[in-house]
């Protein structure tokens, strides 16, 4: 396991849990535990600093939310971390826009001068995410950030209880695939910001199904660019295999 997982203080068993559990997200997330590294409970416990019961309970939600998954069924079974497939980045990317259709679909129905605060909050997201593309030394992890954010705004303003929390398990799962433009920040910059651009307008304009439209497309369209990428790089795994 990566070096950078820091102990974690006690502060009672379900907030160990929830730490843990953040911890190794963020470690399978950000690629320190790649797709296929096995989960071992007693090393994952020692370099936490937390009881094997903790970890096993953290793993579990890890599991349920899909990051995990086991080698194989019965009492041998393993948990490794989830591959990442086309499919998946799909399933991912697809039900992420029907979350985020509803919220900014219900932003548009909402007050001129509350649509034109959220607006003007996307656009100067937007500006940041244009500048992370241009400069020299693109950098990956502050795209990743600042997209996470423009999407976040307009879910948070419109959104209800159940759509945020669904958001918020699901964004995480879907970050590993957005790394996979690691190298391509500028290409992909350039068109996210025309998605955004028409998103952000059709939310200035009160026009719900248009708003809906412009995510959905968004979000497709980002499937499509990974799905590309994924099977790219399967295709050239199989050319090295047969060389």
């Amino acid at each position: 396991m990566a070096s950078n997982a820091k102990a974690v203080r006690p502060k009672g068993r379900g907030g160990l849990v929830k730490t843990s559990y953040k911890r190794l997200r963020k470690l399978i997330v950000e690629g320190h535990l790649v797709p296929g590294s096995r989960l071992v409970e007693t090393e994952l416990a020692e370099e936490l600093g937390v009881s094997r019961g903790t970890v096993r309970r953290a793993l579990e939600q890890l599991h349920h939310e899909g990051h995990l998954t086991q080698t194989k069924p019965g009492r041998q079974s393993r948990l490794v971390v989830a591959p990442m497939t086309a499919a998946d980045a799909k399933e991912l990317y697809y039900l992420i826009a029907q979350i985020e259709g509803l919220a900014v679909s219900e932003l548009a129905n909402m007050p001129d001068e509350v649509r034109e605060a959220v607006a003007n909050e996307l656009e100067v997201i937007e500006s940041k995410i244009t500048d992370s593309g241009d400069q020299r030394a693109s950098d990956p992890n502050r795209f990743v950030a600042l997209d996470r954010t423009f999407h976040w705004t307009f879910v948070n303003a419109g959104g209800g209880a159940r759509t945020k929390s669904l958001h918020k398990i699901l964004r995480p799962q879907l970050e590993r695939y957005a790394r996979l433009y690691t190298g391509q920040v500028g290409e992909t910059v350039a068109k996210a910001r025309r998605e955004h651009q028409a998103l952000i307008e059709q939310v200035r304009a009160g026009d719900s199904e248009g708003a809906e439209r412009a995510v959905l497309n968004n979000w497709h369209n980002g499937a499509e660019r990974v799905a590309r990428l994924i099977r790219a790089a399967e295709a050239a795994e199989e050319g090295q295999q047969r060389s």
